[in-house]
């Protein structure tokens, strides 16, 4: 009478058999682990699954689960293209690492080089260091899952290479479209917008109708400029209907010729703003007192200049 096994019964005896046999070889191994998380650049850390926190969150239970005491964690911010340069790979140099562990959340955060992430775990097993993928709940204790540790370093390496591809698609995309890159000037906002039919999104500077008129009101107190339109984008800019433009009229004090006393009075703009007569830093504390912002900042000379000598349409002002 022959019993049939199904091949998925068949696979589970066989690594049973394997933990079994490999128990009885490390029975003496520490139950001392080391953590070690890594994540690409510090984006990365805050908005993945890859996070440093994340990663330690699940390495903690993982230990826990397995008995594991951790007596150390170290983290690297790095591309994990060249092993030799983690700080996980310095164990191997020390002697005082041996007969112990190293949870990882996966193989991916040793290394994406399958060269190089199996070469360091074979490293480890010639000093009883067992590797452990916390979200795959495999280690290199036992010889089946050792080789998925392989397999997973071949995933990750061509994980990155599709992403390298799609990247350099879409450079290529962005040249060809002629995107705007980097942060848009004052005047104009990013927008992804698709251009001449483009089969993906591209980033443009666009105008900001908002920001084009602050930047006429500028150019209009600085260059001069009838006071009826100049009243209309400043009370609209701030909201306040009321809002005017002043200047200061020094007087001598006639009541105290002796002294010389000198009286500032505060005189309104009448019809017309001529050139000359309002500064970049007067324009900065006009715009300032009535909340009229540059991007949520408070503004400056320097940046009034910036906009006074930047903007192209200098010509429409002048001639108002």
């Amino acid at each position: 009478m022959f019993t049939f096994f199904s091949q998925k019964l068949y696979n589970s005896k066989v690594k049973n058999l394997n933990n079994l046999l490999d128990n009885l070889k490390t029975d003496n191994t520490s139950n001392n682990a080391i953590i070690y998380t890594r994540c690409s650049d510090k984006r990365q850390n805050e908005h993945n699954k890859h996070g440093h926190s994340t990663q330690l969150e699940d390495c903690k239970n993982y230990a826990k689960k397995n008995n594991l005491n951790i007596i150390e964690i170290y983290q690297d911010t790095y591309h994990g293209h060249d092993i030799t340069k983690l700080k996980i790979y310095n164990i191997l140099n020390d002697n005082n690492y041996s007969n112990m562990n190293i949870i990882i959340a996966d193989p991916s955060r040793l290394s994406r080089s399958p060269s190089d992430g199996t070469t360091f775990i074979m490293k480890c097993l010639d000093k009883k260091i067992y590797c452990h993928a916390a979200r795959l709940d495999i280690s290199t204790r036992n010889n089946l899952e050792r080789k998925d540790f392989s397999s997973y370093f071949h995933d990750a390496y061509e994980e990155t290479q599709t992403l390298k591809r799609r990247m350099q698609s879409n450079m290529n995309m962005l040249k060809k479209y002629k995107a705007d890159i980097g942060v848009a000037p004052f005047g104009y906002e990013n927008k992804k917008i698709i251009v001449n039919n483009s089969p993906i999104l591209i980033p443009k500077w666009v105008e900001n109708s908002n920001e084009k008129k602050i930047i006429k009101l500028i150019e209009m107190m600085y260059y001069g400029g009838d006071l009826k339109i100049l009243y209309t984008l400043l009370r609209e800019l701030s909201n306040d209907n009321n809002a005017k433009l002043y200047y200061i009229e020094n007087k001598e004090n006639k009541e105290n010729k002796e002294n010389k006393e000198n009286k500032e009075n505060k005189v309104e703009f009448s019809k017309k703003v001529y050139f000359g007569e309002i500064c970049s830093n007067d324009i900065a504390q006009i715009l300032n007192d009535y909340n009229i912002k540059k991007r949520g900042r408070d503004w400056n000379s320097k940046m009034i200049s910036y906009i006074i000598n930047n903007n192209l349409d200098k010509s429409e002002i002048k001639n108002n």
